[in-house]
């Protein structure tokens, strides 16, 4: 019980600072397996009351674990960490899957092999369950790393857990001439509008331009800007000269940016940008342009 005790004091108060969203994902899902170590040590405490029944063992654990995360998450909301109710799904997945795996390996209750077998399959499902972000994330990040030079390309099936509209609304529609998916973003209220990546290939260094393409289908032209940024302005202050920033005017039909490096890597006022850690990019536009719409195709490194 102490050593549970020290997992649960330790995921209470440990805050990292996790770089990117693999790492977010990886530390949440920490709160299976310590409520697994939670689960096994009330069951393994329940036993020494020789009275009790498997079911009254059954009953303390699941109990006491629902209240143990409820507390832990209802601490956090006034501690360094954010309640969510995703950790406290988490944390009661991670126990059911512990108290299952330990019913069906248990030799002090005569199960049948039947039972055991059901015990065994329901904790995995539930294991599976609770680390499927973690796994549907891990995923994403292998096939990213498979179709690099593309950074951004919407026909990527998993690419959207590193995009993020922003007072923007965003369509998928595949164009026929091109056997391309484009991304619609129609612009909202608010401020500025458009669409933020994060987590792209982080590695331009044997690269030397950087490629966009666009495509404005209304006659007046646009105004869009794009923004890149490496880690080390993520873990700074993030002001506005220690990162790239560059405006441009979409002309309606096929627009094609091509962007080089060199400019990329210099456009920090204090620093050089560090092109193997490039962490994110923006496509935004200025406030006031709610209504309006354009299309991104591809962002790809040449």
């Amino acid at each position: 019980m102490a050593f549970s005790t020290g997992l649960l004091l330790l995921l209470h108060f440990y805050e990292p600072s996790p770089h990117g969203l693999w790492e977010q994902s990886f530390l949440e899902s920490l709160h299976v397996p310590v409520f697994g170590v939670v689960a096994l040590s009330l069951f393994a405490a329940t036993g020494l009351r020789n009275e009790w029944g498997v079911a009254q063992r059954v009953a303390v654990v699941c109990a006491a674990a629902i209240a143990i995360a409820i507390l832990s998450e209802g601490a956090q909301i006034s501690g360094p960490r954010d309640a969510s109710i995703k950790d406290l799904v988490s944390d009661w997945l991670g126990a059911a899957a512990a108290l299952l795996f330990a019913l069906a390996l248990t030799r002090r209750h005569p199960f049948r092999p039947t039972h055991r077998l059901g015990f065994a399959i329901a904790g995995l499902a539930s294991c599976l369950l609770a680390l499927w972000p973690l796994v549907s994330v891990s995923a994403a990040y292998l096939e990213r790393n498979m179709r690099q030079p593309v950074l951004i390309s919407f026909d990527h099936h998993l690419g959207q857990v590193f995009r993020r509209a922003q007072h923007a609304a965003l369509d998928l529609r595949h164009d026929l001439v091109t056997d391309r998916t484009a991304g619609i973003i129609t612009l909202e209220e608010g401020a500025w509008p458009g669409l933020i990546f994060n987590d792209v290939w982080p590695d331009w260094s044997d690269y030397s331009a950087l490629v966009i393409e666009f495509r404005l289908e209304e006659i007046a032209p646009l105004e869009i800007n794009i923004r890149i940024h490496d880690r080390e302005h993520e873990l700074g202050e993030q002001p506005y000269s220690d990162r790239f920033n560059l405006s441009y005017e979409l002309q309606p039909g096929g627009n094609t940016l091509h962007i080089p490096l060199e400019k990329i890597r210099n456009a920090p006022r204090a620093r050089e940008m560090d092109m193997s850690q490039v962490t994110g990019i923006v496509v935004f536009c200025s406030a006031g342009q709610a209504g309006r719409q354009f299309q991104l195709f591809e962002v790809w490194l040449e």
